[in-house]
């Protein structure tokens, strides 16, 4: 196992600094005292063991203060953030904001086959199946891909890893678009959301649905 020594060397030497008459020995990594240097010695060589920080409300756990802090929402029935145009409600900002694109104009146009996306950068991803070319090579099998997210997705083809942890349950995923539309189902937001106040996770259903909505139509 990795030493805090090992982690720190270089940046985290030892050095001489007088807080504390009794504790003339600083960790530089993490602050804390020590009255020697073999004191000193013995925790910088000591396990190095990331912190975990838990979710006091259910099993959780985080490697981060921010992730943890990112998570405790979905434990609140608090909806703070409303879409101003059909009164959907989400517990952050950053929901609230993906929903709201479904409200606003796609203004980027693909110049080949006239598809159009909210995104610039949604725009520029599509835009090379137009292409022929490839920017990476799977080492396992002869498929190529247009770039490195597509072959970090494919390469779980041949791994099985389901390496992506859901952030409120045990629960595991290959894909992060199957972790994300099983994360709705915790957090009740989905990106969709008909007038009617159903929810979806696809767009495809959503339109759908909105489609044949009786609520839509009374509105037209």
């Amino acid at each position: 196992m990795e030493s805090l020594l090992e982690h720190t060397v270089q940046r985290h030497s030892v050095r001489q600094t007088v807080h504390d008459p009794t504790r003339p020995v600083r960790c530089e990594l993490c602050f804390k005292l020590f009255r020697c240097k073999a004191s000193l010695s013995t925790h910088q060589n000591a396990p190095y063991k990331p912190r975990n920080y838990s979710c006091n409300t259910c099993d959780a756990s985080f490697p981060t203060r921010s992730r943890l802090v990112a998570h405790q929402p979905v434990h609140s029935t608090e909806r703070k953030f409303v879409c101003g145009e059909c009164g959907a409600s989400f517990k952050n900002e950053q929901n609230l904001t993906t929903h709201s694109l479904l409200h606003s104009e796609k203004q980027e146009v693909c110049g080949v086959c006239g598809l159009r996306f909210h995104r610039k950068s949604n725009l520029r991803m599509h835009q090379r199946v137009h292409t022929d070319a490839y920017y990476a090579s799977c080492p396992h099998c002869d498929k190529r891909c247009k770039n490195q997210s597509q072959l970090k997705e494919h390469l779980k083809v041949h791994t099985k890893e389901k390496s992506l942890a859901c952030r409120h349950c045990a629960k595991r995923f290959m894909y992060t678009s199957d972790r994300k539309r099983h994360e709705m189902s915790h957090t009740g937001e989905y990106p969709f959301v008909c007038r009617c106040t159903k929810k979806f996770s696809r767009n495809r259903l959503y339109q759908q649905h909105a489609a044949k909505c009786k609520f839509n139509a009374s509105i037209d």
